[in-house]
């Protein structure tokens, strides 16, 4: 998740009453769309200007669809759009073509269990596991962009 600046709301950095905790049970009513390339850890929003943060999760899991295969972003067209682009550099050509973003996608309202937050400047690192419905029944859950009640 990208919070793009000092002024936007996120749960998982404030001190805030919406404040994400060990323990707490978070999901989204949409579906999550996540990688299972790690390259993502390290990215950065091309328009950061020193106040965007960020938060990194690592989700374990068996629940999430691998649907690289179907999407536009996999590692089979990264490679024909590099073949194709005549204008290479020397550093691009060894490189070679990007990976693509092995998209795992969950299901709505898929519910995770935090186990760990580690601040680190601007980042947040998180772990979490997926739970069952039953797992979490008469427990709040929080929405993950907001830290609002689900």
């Amino acid at each position: 998740m990208t919070y793009a600046d000092n002024e936007t709301f996120s749960p998982w950095h404030s001190q805030g009453e919406n404040r994400m905790n060990v323990g707490d049970i978070v999901s989204d009513r949409t579906y999550l769309s996540t990688s299972e390339h790690r390259g993502f850890l390290d990215f950065k929003h091309k328009e950061d200007k020193g106040e965007t943060r960020y938060v990194k999760m690592a989700l374990l899991s068996n629940k999430g669809v691998n649907i690289a295969d179907i999407s536009q972003y996999n590692n089979a067209i990264e490679k024909m759009a590099f073949d194709r682009a005549s204008s290479k550099t020397l550093t691009e050509r060894l490189k070679g073509p990007p990976a693509g973003q092995a998209e795992i996608l969950f299901p709505r309202e898929t519910r995770f269990k935090i186990h760990s937050i580690k601040q680190d400047g601007r980042n947040v690192h998180v772990l979490l596991s997926d739970i069952t419905a039953n797992n979490a029944m008469n427990v709040d859950i929080k929405e993950m962009f907001s830290g609002g009640k689900l």
